[in-house]
């Protein structure tokens, strides 16, 4: 039978409409798959400061501290060696807490602690950690208490400090009440800016009856950066269920392979592939199919290598901060396009000072043209997968996990091959237009054309390179 376009697209159409069924309703963390969240609790007593604090880890730091802490192999942590981890980690927590009655820093202490894991995406799981500490000291003689929390400096996530007083009055610059609920329900509305409190003050004053819910507003925390929340939309949770599905029949991984070329080539849309950059330079450079094939090619071989050789560092390294990884990678990519455009730039310059010869039969000129414009296109293609997927680290995390390595394999490179089939699609359209301008064009206009163009291309591309760069910057 003839496989027509649209039987083809059909085809796809009937494979997302399985994904959506087999796929599924794994939650993935509402802050993102990258991050590590605190809580601090403080109740303020006359004598005595107990502290609830509490972890909330989201899928890979979770992998990270399991695959550090697993002693048996088996892709979870027994009683034991979540015992193993937790009371050291609440150790850790009470000394990386500065909690000061007036100039006296009290010692903490662990009154006791609970550890949890609730299931995440790909079959990956989440992690919670609460340890009650507590200190003695005479709060209410003091007038002041101040609170530092140095746990997980420069990680991205959630954190907050609350206090209220229990048996005294208490005025503090932070709330009462835990605006995430002990980071149980974000408020959706600071999602993509979390809170990021590290210290806060009360005043102290006499007694009173222990304290009701109330407090300070929630707008009286302070918000930090913007947090990417990549690997939470709708797709990547149907990507991500894939790997972590209970059968796995050759029909699914069949249906599971063309769905994951399907989201690729959706996430090549996404903002940050220097699809921009690509496209000026196909135009600058009158790219041909043999261009196309090679960006697209660097951009999947990129893209995979850069899943694996994370997904290796985060196997190996229970401290490897890859969410801190990503802007620099960010940065390196628009450095990189950055570099392509002034490089494209001189030699749209150079060609201009040659009047004498047209643009299209610059190739008798120059010995090496091609040369040329395939080291753009592969720093092109190295720029554009860079920075790999993080739902395809999440697959290839949890095919680790659950022991199915060729399938996360698989879906990886599918997943490469999508976002290369998106840009070839980009590739072959520019191909035609340029054809067409050219049949439609009279020799003079398309010389007049061809001179501006190439410039002007140059241009967007070295605009393309600093936007990545200034978005990378940000995130840092």
């Amino acid at each position: 039978m003839k496989r027509t376009p649209a039987r083809l697209a059909a085809i796809g159409a009937i494979a997302l409409a399985c994904l959506l069924v087999w796929g599924g309703t794994a939650s993935a963390h509402p802050l993102g798959n990258f991050t590590i969240n605190t809580a601090a609790g403080v109740t303020v007593r006359a004598h005595e400061v107990m502290v609830v604090y509490v972890l909330d880890m989201a899928e890979i730091p979770t992998f990270q501290t399991v695959e550090q802490f697993d002693r048996d192999g088996d892709g979870k942590l027994s009683p034991s060696e979540a015992e193993a981890y937790a009371a050291p980690q609440c150790l850790q927590f009470a000394q990386g807490l500065d909690v000061r009655a007036g100039a006296k820093r009290l010692a903490l202490g662990t009154m006791s602690h609970r550890i949890g894991f609730r299931p995440g995406v790909a079959g990956l799981s989440t992690l919670r950690l609460e340890c009650t500490l507590g200190g003695e000291g005479d709060v209410l003689g003091s007038g002041t208490l101040r609170i530092s929390d140095t746990n997980f400096a420069g990680r991205r996530g959630w954190h907050e400090i609350t206090i209220a007083g229990d048996g005294v009055e208490s005025s503090a610059d932070v709330p009462e009440r835990s605006p995430s609920r002990s980071l149980t329900a974000y408020p959706k509305d600071l999602l993509s800016s979390p809170l990021d409190v590290r210290s806060a003050t009360a005043k102290i004053t006499g007694g009173s009856a222990p304290s009701a819910s109330g407090g300070a507003p929630i707008a009286a925390s302070r918000p930090g950066s913007a947090v990417s929340r990549i690997g939470v939309d709708r797709a990547t949770r149907w990507f991500a269920s894939l790997i972590g599905h209970r059968t796995v029949t050759s029909g699914f991984a069949a249906i599971a392979v063309l769905a994951a070329l399907a989201l690729g080539a959706l996430h090549a849309f996404a903002p940050g592939h220097g699809k921009t950059a690509f496209a000026a330079t196909l135009i600058a450079e009158r790219g041909t199919m043999r261009d196309v094939l090679l960006l697209a090619g660097t951009v999947t071989a990129t893209h995979s290598a850069g899943v694996v050789a994370l997904g290796l560092l985060l196997a190996a390294s229970g401290t490897a901060a890859t969410d801190r990884l990503y802007p620099w990678l960010g940065v390196a990519s628009g450095l990189l396009v950055a570099a392509v455009g002034i490089g494209l730039l001189r030699r749209a310059i150079k060609a201009r000072r040659d009047r004498a010869v047209p643009f299209h039969s610059e190739d008798h000129q120059h010995p090496h043209p091609h040369a040329l414009r395939a080291r753009s296109l592969v720093a092109l293609g190295l720029a554009g997968g860079m920075a790999p997927s993080p739902s395809a680290l999440l697959v290839l995390l949890a095919s680790i996990t659950l022991g199915r390595v060729w399938l996360g394999a698989g879906l990886v490179l599918a997943y490469g091959l999508g976002m290369a089939m998106t840009l070839i699609g980009i590739g072959l359209v520019l191909s035609r237009a340029s054809r067409a301008v050219e049949r439609r064009a009279s020799a003079g206009k398309l010389l007049r054309w061809s001179a501006a163009l190439r410039p002007i291309s140059a241009l967007a591309v070295i605009g393309a390179g600093i936007l990545l760069t200034a978005r990378g910057v940000a995130g840092i």
